[in-house]
């Protein structure tokens, strides 16, 4: 056993959408969101357990294609996040917060559209 796990078995951490066009004050469309997370001092403190035990970590991110493509809005955000024609890749808004950056050794999955779920 290792680090309370048996052998064959590891945790992963998924960090998902820790983008700027999410949880950036100044880019946001989800004030409550950015301000939650700020409040509660979660990005410095999301990577750091899991890399200092040697375990992986997985960024999941999203940066729409300009035309939308292959884009479902069957919700009330995402038929915002297009509205308002947001996180396009190549935008601010699709880039990691600094505090969750990956970093070498992580693994990074970017889709073009979607929520994830």
């Amino acid at each position: 056993m290792v680090n309370g796990l048996d052998r064959g078995e590891r945790a992963a951490l998924i960090v998902s959408e820790c983008l700027r066009g999410t949880l950036d004050p100044e880019l946001t469309i989800f004030g409550g969101l950015a301000e939650q997370a700020a409040e509660r001092g979660i990005l410095p403190r999301i990577a750091a357990d899991f890399r200092a035990l040697g375990l992986p970590v997985v960024h999941i991110h999203v940066a729409h294609r300009s035309d939308f493509g292959a884009f479902s809005d069957t919700n009330p955000v995402s038929a915002k996040v297009r509205r308002e024609r947001r996180v396009l890749a190549g935008t601010p808004q699709a880039s990691p917060m600094p505090q969750v950056a990956p970093l070498s050794g992580d693994y990074v999955s970017t889709r073009r559209s979607g929520l994830a779920m």
